[in-house]
């Protein structure tokens, strides 16, 4: 089985029409398209995009914005979702103070969804053992009845290849597990009193409502799959069809800014059932693997039926109409970590997700806790893409 974290961000838009300058060369009105407006379009309505209708087709900077939260809903994300909770006010706070450039408030609205899936059972066959001491390869325990296993390798014979420490192990017990989702698959769920499922900003409403929602409780599947609750969340063909529950949530024009926290990995899978097999040391859980939550091998390497992170990012690129269109931010484990807030494992594949989008993305580490610095650094991340997005 698998455990669980937090995660949050931010975001803030800035609106500015940009009109393209003229090149260098000379041509009767100071540019090279022989024409007499002045730009250099080769029309002569003067607004530089060439199609001589006289407005500006293209604009740079936005003043929409629409975010949706990602929420691990598994066992270990109480504390996680309190913390959530209790920091959002703070960036509602500065997201509503923030004026675009010609003046007005950022328009954005707020959806919330779960790590969980739908119709999705995972069966495991599980071997439970309580370790000794840490021992090293060759060496024999002080227990004859124990041996020097790597738990990382499936409890094997302890060896040098063995990615994480070994230790002194009894037999264990061996039985079957079986765990059925039925999570959310996407759907943006709806806050007490709302006819969307949305909180529409700005106003006095939004953390209030958010802060409710966002505690989503700790019965939700042990398989985390963010990326796959994302791309169920926002696409045409799922919960963003017409007839889907998310329908209306993202606005035409608007920036998307995506924001997922979890503390484990990203598992997303398309298969409705999947099979395992496990070894897990009760007493010393990080020994299982270097961190991570069973999705990637000890170096991070992408295992079973795990869908590739290129099949989001292009999903996303696709949907916006460009890598500029959206942001992403990422509360997740750095590495493995134990803490007041519970156990996060390595984030690998989340990690990649975040460096692949580039300067769109941030990254913000759950072992940290405080979740105050994480919102402020997706804050200035959604400044940043908000004022390099392009309105074609």
């Amino acid at each position: 089985m698998r455990a669980s974290w937090l995660m949050v961000l931010v975001a803030a838009g800035v609106a500015s029409w940009f009109a393209c300058r003229p090149d260098t060369a000379r041509h009767g009105d100071g540019d090279s398209d022989g024409d007499t407006d002045g730009d250099s379009d080769g029309d002569t309505d003067g607004d530089s995009d060439g199609d001589g209708d006289g407005d500006s087709d293209w604009a740079m900077g936005c003043s929409k914005v629409d975010i949706l939260f990602v929420i691990d809903d598994s066992g270990s994300m109480a504390e996680e979702q309190t913390n959530l909770a209790q920091n959002f006010p703070g960036f509602i706070d500065l997201l509503e103070a923030y004026r675009t450039t010609n003046g007005t408030q950022l328009d954005y609205r707020v959806g919330i969804t779960s790590t969980s899936r739908a119709n999705f059972t995972y069966v495991a066959t599980m071997t439970q053992k309580m370790g000794g001491s840490q021992c090293t390869p060759g060496s024999t325990c002080s227990n004859p009845a124990n041996t020097c296993e790597c738990v990382a390798l499936g409890c094997t014979e302890c060896t040098e290849d063995c990615p994480a420490n070994c230790f002194c192990e009894p037999a264990g017990t061996t039985a079957p597990v079986t765990s059925t989702c039925n999570g959310e698959d996407g759907a943006l769920i709806a806050p007490t009193g709302y006819t969307e499922p949305w909180i529409q900003g700005p106003g006095d409403h939004v953390s209030g409502a958010f802060s409710e929602t966002a505690q989503l409780g700790t019965g939700g599947c042990g398989n985390e799959m963010p990326l796959y609750a994302a791309e169920h969340a926002l696409s045409q063909g799922y919960m963003s069809a017409p007839t889907g529950p998310n329908f209306g949530f993202l606005r035409q024009n608007s920036l998307l800014m995506l924001i997922i926290l979890t503390d484990e990995d990203d598992c997303s899978t398309d298969a409705d059932r999947v099979e395992d097999t496990l070894c897990m040391d009760l007493l010393h859980p990080f020994a299982m693997t270097t961190g991570d939550a069973g999705c990637t091998d000890a170096d991070g390497n992408d295992l079973g039926d795990v869908l590739p992170l290129d099949h989001y990012l292009t999903f996303l690129d696709g949907l916006m109409g460009g890598r500029n269109h959206w942001a992403a931010a990422v509360i997740a484990g750095e590495t493995s970590c134990s803490t007041d807030f519970g156990d996060a494992y390595t984030a690998y594949r989340l990690k990649r997700f975040v460096e692949a989008v580039g300067t769109n993305g941030v990254f913000r580490d759950i072992c940290e806790a405080d979740l105050t610095q994480a919102l402020d650094a997706a804050l200035g991340t959604l400044t940043i893409a908000c004022d390099e997005y392009e309105l074609y």
